[in-house]
C-alpha cells in the first residue's frame, strides 16, 4: 500500500515520486486490490518523445552539417572511444619485440644491444 503511482516514498530521507510501473507490476496490484495509475508529468507526454530541435539555418556550412550537428552533441567522439576500446580489447596483452644495435658504435658501444617493446592495445613504446 505504499507503492502507489503519484505519491512519493521516503528512501533514506530523500522523497522519491512514484511515477510509473510495468504491465506486470499493474496486474500484480490489481489482484491485490490497488489500482495503480501512472502519474501524467505533462501534457507532451502523450504526444511522444520529441525530436530534437534543430536552429534556424545561419549561412555557415551547409544545411546538412546543421541537422547532423542537432542529432547529436558528440557524434566523432563516442565512435573514436568505442573503436579505441575494441582496439584495445582485440590487442590486449600482444606486444612486438625488436632488437636494435646502434649503427655507428665505437668502443665499448659496439656490442651493446636494445631491446624495443611496442605495446599494441596502448601504442606504448619501451627500451631496455
Amino acid at each position: 500500500k505504499d507503492l502507489i503511482c503519484g505519491e512519493s516514498l521516503n528512501v533514506y530521507g530523500r522523497k522519491i515520486l512514484l511515477v510509473s510501473c510495468d504491465p506486470n507490476t499493474i496486474d500484480w496490484f490489481l489482484k491485490q486490490g490497488i489500482v495503480q495509475k501512472p502519474l501524467k508529468l505533462s501534457v507532451e507526454e502523450t504526444e511522444g518523445p520529441a525530436g530534437p530541435k534543430v536552429p534556424a539555418y545561419n549561412g555557415y556550412g551547409s544545411e546538412d552539417d546543421l541537422y547532423a550537428m542537432g542529432m547529436s552533441l558528440e557524434p566523432a567522439i563516442i565512435d573514436r572511444k568505442l573503436e579505441d576500446f575494441a582496439r584495445f580489447m582485440r590487442a590486449k596483452g600482444k606486444v612486438l619485440r625488436f632488437l636494435a644495435k646502434l649503427v655507428d658504435a665505437k668502443g665499448q658501444d659496439k656490442d651493446r644491444e636494445f631491446v624495443i617493446n611496442y605495446f599494441l592495445a596502448t601504442d606504448q613504446v619501451s627500451v631496455y
